[in-house]
């Protein structure tokens, strides 16, 4: 009798009340809104600025910055996602004003599939790095003379230098450019995730050049991922960003 009492004690005191279960929040559970799933690996958010995904539009995902990629056609991304890569075989594509991505430290990422290697010119440009002078400053990605890629960038009157990195036309590459304090350094991985490092040490300053924007200039690629961070990323942070799958 004592027991059916309590029993009974206990469905009145707790009977009447209503219990919440906490959100699902939680991005590996996989009932959760949020939820990753298991294969799918993260990119660096810490000190993420700006990202273009090119996922069929030409917008900045974490800032809104302004963008002008005109036309706009698009091709798959490395991972086959239909219209998940910008084709630019017509224009260049430029990003915010003229002084947004004019600083250090810096990382500049993206992908690049580029179509044809017969013509030299600019890839990725933030002004014109050659004399160090107004008007011929900051910092750039270009092809060299055996269509390898290089990165340039003024430091006070002397121009910072990489040697070439070769490539070919007709696969995806992912390149990170790094400014740092004096360190200038150009990172470039094939899709197997291989590595190739050239490293630059300026002298003096840093000094960008306010007449231009950031740039995507050459014009027989697929760019994919562009990404801005107001830090330079570690090796580790690299090789995330390499075998990340979020896009």
């Amino acid at each position: 009798m004592k027991q059916k009492i309590a029993i009974l004690s206990l469905f009145l005191l707790f009977g009447a009340c209503t219990f919440t279960a906490p959100p699902r929040d939680n991005p590996l559970d996989p009932k959760s809104p949020n939820y990753k799933g298991p294969s799918e690996k993260p990119i660096v958010k810490d000190g993420l600025l700006a990202w273009w995904k090119f996922n069929n539009d030409t917008t900045d995902s974490i800032a809104s910055t302004t963008t002008n990629c005109t036309p706009t056609a698009y091709h798959p991304d490395r991972f086959g996602n239909a219209n998940s890569a910008y084709e630019n075989n017509a224009a260049s594509c430029t990003f915010g004003s003229f002084t947004d991505f004019d600083f250090q430290p810096i990382t500049v990422e993206f992908w690049m599939y580029p179509t044809n290697l017969s013509t030299g010119g600019p890839i990725m440009t933030n002004g014109n790095p050659t004399t160090c002078t107004a008007g011929t400053s900051g910092y750039s990605i270009s092809w060299g003379a055996s269509s390898g890629i290089r990165a340039s960038a003024c430091f006070t009157s002397t121009v910072a230098t990489t040697l070439e990195i070769p490539v070919v036309a007709n696969q995806w590459w992912h390149l990170f450019f790094i400014i740092d304090g004096l360190n200038l350094s150009l990172h470039v991985y094939d899709m197997s995730g291989n590595p190739v490092t050239q490293l630059q040490t300026g002298t003096g300053a840093f000094q960008p050049d306010s007449a231009y924007e950031l740039a995507l200039n050459y014009t027989n690629a697929y760019y994919d991922d562009l990404r801005v961070y107001g830090k330079a990323l570690s090796i580790d942070e690299m090789n995330q960003n390499h075998e990340a799958t979020e896009h």
